[in-house]
């Protein structure tokens, strides 16, 4: 299973004898059996026809549409789940700051855990000062973390460790066609961020889909709060797996994949062409990565994803994808049996 992104907008997809078939000026150009996809990224004005959008629905493959410059506009969403005990149990869960608190400390521990596997697994062969001191920064956390009595001092906690790490970045950067100032968003305003924020859309996608496959609700959290129009427990999933969207865009950056050309300033006219209320005006320098930006890192993340990584609780080698997914099931057992602790994924 893989997943399927289309960039060009003279792209049609279609169903055609019980197969996914892509075409470009009315002549096919590939066709995918039904077990060869199980996510669809549509940016720009690819064409998906009714029978693509009835064969896509009727196999659960995930659809996401996404703007020129990598922003996700929405999803076709098939049947929701029908557990609405689990739905419940969730919401009892969410509702009670005792009984979030847990998971949510052991999801931060977790995302500090990756963020520090990364920075030792690096500094192994850099051996660089500020490095080794944001990996002992980082040790010193894990005590706060597990003793954080509430949310807002664990979010505290977070919120340090993510100064420290994004702080020691630069340092992980060896191709000296990039800089690295720290870490900006909503838009991103250099080529290093552009390229993470895009990774952190891919992840947050595939993320929201395995959410919902497990009958859960995406947008009711336990660590990132509810109710501001974000998936907030697709985040809070989204945190564990944050550095292995680091490492991949270090890697493409380091191994010269990227380069400074695939990024630049959004186009107004293409994006006001796409999407008639898209801002149009000064973005305050905002960049993105280039059409050819974004196959390159949408590929190395579709890779990325059949990588194994070891179970939480099993040992056993699970491909990321699938890693991701058992997550988003593990935390559905934990919202129904409160006996159990949530695990987070190690990377």
């Amino acid at each position: 299973m893989a997943l399927l992104a289309v960039f060009e907008n003279d792209v049609e997809i279609t169903a055609r004898n019980g197969a996914l078939v892509l075409l470009r000026r009315g002549h096919p150009f590939q066709t995918l059996a039904p077990h060869e996809v199980d996510e669809v990224h549509l940016h720009g004005g690819a064409d998906l026809t009714i029978a693509g959008r009835n064969f896509l629905l009727a196999r659960g493959v995930d659809v996401v549409f996404l703007t020129m410059d990598g922003r996700v506009r929405g999803r076709l969403v098939g049947e929701e789940s029908v557990w609405a005990d689990r739905r419940v149990s969730q919401y009892r869960i969410v509702a009670d700051d005792a009984r979030r608190l847990p998971i949510a400390r052991a999801i931060i521990a977790g995302k500090v855990q990756n963020q520090l596997a990364l920075v030792s697994a690096r500094q192994a062969y850099l051996k660089r000062d500020a490095l080794a001191s944001a990996i002992l920064v980082l040790r010193g956390q894990r005590a706060r973390i597990d003793a954080a009595v509430d949310l807002e001092r664990l979010r505290g906690c977070e919120g340090f460790c993510a100064n420290t790490y994004f702080g020691a970045f630069g340092e992980l950067i060896t191709n000296n066609a990039f800089v690295w100032t720290g870490r900006n968003r909503r838009p991103p305003r250099d080529p290093v961020n552009a390229a993470l924020s895009y990774g952190y859309t891919l992840l947050t996608s595939r993320v929201e889909h395995a959410v919902r496959k497990a009958g859960l609700d995406p947008y009711l959290g336990v660590l990132h709060e509810s109710g501001r129009g974000a998936p907030a427990l697709a985040l809070d999933l989204v945190e564990e797996f944050r550095p292995v969207i680091d490492g991949l865009v270090l890697n493409q950056i380091n191994r010269r994949q990227l380069g400074p050309e695939d990024f630049g300033p959004p186009d107004p006219e293409a994006l006001a062409e796409q999407d008639p209320l898209a801002e149009t005006t000064d973005s305050g320098g905002a960049i993105y990565l280039s059409d050819v930006g974004r196959k390159i890192l949408t590929r190395a993340w579709a890779l990325r994803l059949q990588e194994r990584s070891p179970h939480p609780i099993d040992g056993n080698e699970w491909t990321l994808s699938g890693l991701i997914t058992e997550q988003a099931q593990q935390i559905r057992r934990v919202f129904e049996d409160p006996t159990l602790a949530y695990r987070p994924a190690r990377l």
